[in-house]
């Protein structure tokens, strides 16, 4: 146990003492206080989570826009966090998927077979033992600055298989047609596209998967092609 001095004489004392044995005079030991929780950092410690709590929920609205639809599942091409959209009247082509930063029209989908025809010299017709789907396609994007798709749409067949689209497809697509790749997608400017898959000969009830610009959590609209090779 450490010494104190006396508040008197100065004397090394023990901090048990009641009195200097020096000078008589009497010892009272302090004991310290337990500090108090500022008040004012409690309140800046919820301000501040309050204001990355709503900066959280504001990028995830902004991110996670979406149609209106009946129900939700995350199957088919979702990942977690994104949302599939289990619509009652499911659209097919011709008709128009609206989400709060795009819209996309199916112009057309078409079973070409086993074989696809190239377009380009140098490069040789493609074969499969299942079959090869054309989808011809329009995207709007609706926001107010240029877009990029980074991940195309894929096709699923109804038993949730996935489809992506194939390597060098800009060699099979119609001479004056386009792949969606990373292009640029002008406000308010239509674009329309050519995307083609491999699919197994037993695919059925092929579905194209529209989909929001949004890079997480994104929402996913199924176009019903109405074909099956």
């Amino acid at each position: 146990m450490s010494l104190i001095p006396c508040p008197s004489c100065s004397a090394q004392i023990s901090p048990a003492a009641v009195t200097c044995p020096q000078c008589g005079h009497p010892v009272t030991t302090v004991q310290p206080r337990k500090k108090k929780r500022s008040k004012i950092k409690i309140i800046g410690l919820i301000v501040v989570g309050l204001i990355i709590i709503g900066a959280v929920a504001s990028q995830q609205k902004k991110d996670g826009r979406s149609p209106s639809s009946t129900s939700q599942s995350t199957s088919g091409g979702a990942g977690t966090g994104d949302t599939v959209h289990e619509i009652a009247a499911r659209p097919g082509i011709g008709d128009i998927v609206t989400f709060d930063d795009s819209e996309w029209v199916v112009l057309e989908a078409v079973n070409l077979g086993q074989r696809l025809r190239s377009n380009n010299q140098f490069q040789e017709d493609a074969r499969t033992t299942g079959a090869f789907v054309r989808v011809h396609f329009r995207v709007t994007n609706r926001t107010n600055e240029e877009q990029r798709i980074f991940d195309a749409p894929k096709l699923v067949d109804d038993q949730g298989r996935e489809f992506e689209g194939l390597d060098f497809q800009s060699f099979y697509i119609p001479e004056d047609g386009e792949t969606i790749g990373f292009t640029a997608l002008p406000a308010d400017i239509p674009r329309e596209f050519y995307s083609i898959f491999e699919v197994p000969a037993d695919a059925a009830g092929l579905q194209f998967q529209t989909r929001s610009f949004a890079t997480v959590r994104r929402s996913y609209v199924a176009v019903d092609l109405g074909l099956a090779p």
